[in-house]
Parts: C-alpha cells; sequence; structure tokens
C-alpha cells in the first residue's frame, strides 16, 4: 500500500486498501486450520508418510475451501464493497474481483508452507522463498503500479500469491514426493 501510494498517489492507496483488508481477513482461515495441523505435522519429523496423508488431507481441504471463496468474492464483489465501504468506493470492486483469485494460492500455499515450518530439515527453506517472493512483489509493483495504478497493485499481488504457492510446492516437494525406500 505504501508503495502503491508513492508510485501512483493516495487515491488509488484507498481504492486498493479497502478490499485488500478483505482478502487480507479471508487469510485468516487456512492460518486457523493449519494452527490445528501444525503441531501434530511437526510431531513426525522426517516422516514423510503420516506428513504427506496430513498434507493431502490439508490440501484438499484449502482447495475446496478457496475456490468457494474465490467464486464467491468474485461474483459478489459490488455487493461487499457497497455493503461494508459505500459508493465511494465503487472503483474497489474491480480490486476486490482481481484479489478475489489471490485466495486460491494463499490457501493451498499454506499447505505446502506448513510442511515447511513442520520439519527442522526443511524450516530454513521458508526465508530462500520469502526472500525470491519481495523480489517477485517489487518488481511486479514496479512494473504494474505505474501503468495500472490499483488494479496493477491487485495484479502484482496475485502474481506474488501464486509465486509463492509454486515456490513453497517446490521447496517442500523433495520431502513430500520422495519415495517410502528412501525413508527406510
Amino acid at each position: 500500500i505504501t508503495l502503491l501510494a508513492l508510485l501512483a498517489g493516495p487515491y488509488p492507496a484507498g481504492i486498493y486498501s479497502a478490499p485488500a483488508r478483505i482478502a487480507s481477513a479471508m487469510s485468516n482461515v487456512p492460518i486457523g486450520i493449519f494452527s490445528a495441523v501444525l503441531p501434530v505435522m511437526a510431531s513426525f519429523q522426517g516422516e514423510n508418510e503420516p506428513i504427506r496423508r496430513l498434507f493431502s488431507h490439508s490440501l484438499l481441504l484449502m482447495i475446496a475451501l478457496s475456490i468457494p471463496f474465490a467464486l464467491l468474492f468474485y461474483l459478489f464483489a459490488e455487493p461487499i464493497i457497497m455493503l461494508i465501504y459505500g459508493d465511494q468506493y465503487s472503483a474497489s470492486v474491480l480490486i476486490l474481483r482481481i484479489l478475489s483469485w489471490s485466495l486460491i494460492p494463499i490457501f493451498v500455499g499454506m499447505s505446502f508452507s506448513h510442511v515447511l515450518l513442520s520439519q527442522h530439515q526443511l524450516v530454513l527453506r521458508l526465508p530462500i522463498v520469502t526472500g525470491l517472493a519481495l523480489i517477485t512483489n517489487l518488481v511486479s509493483n514496479f512494473l504494474l503500479i505505474p501503468r495500472s495504478g490499483a488494479a496493477g497493485a491487485a495484479h502484482s499481488f496475485l502474481i506474488t500469491e501464486a509465486f509463492l504457492a509454486i515456490a513453497y510446492a517446490v521447496a517442500s516437494g523433495s520431502f513430500l514426493f520422495r519415495s517410502r525406500s528412501r525413508t527406510a
């Protein structure tokens, strides 16, 4: 939001800020779920089979939740914005529609990130992924905000969250998908 205000001005920052708060609040859903799953995952240090089972259930749950939420916020962006913020935020409808699609990589990415977070041997991969996502976010913001303002910031956020989900999947893939014979 600060970068958006600096590159495009306070009005686009305000138009982006309102729907960004809604999308951000939705990230509490997987955070709450994974708060319950993380201690169980952490209890299986180095054992990929029980973690793979937990991960599979978690991933399916995240997909089952995120797609309907994304569709809900996309389809009902206008009444949601009007109800919460009023007519003066009508330009935020487009932003919420763009940000609604970020819920899918946010939810799915948390499935992978919590595998990394739960394992001593993987946790050091998190700062690397986060650093690469920061670079992705900065580059996409500097490319998109000057051209598209608040919509550019929303697309940058979507790109960053998609990058994070993919990077978490790559970083946890060797642990999750290695064969059983290599763990014995």
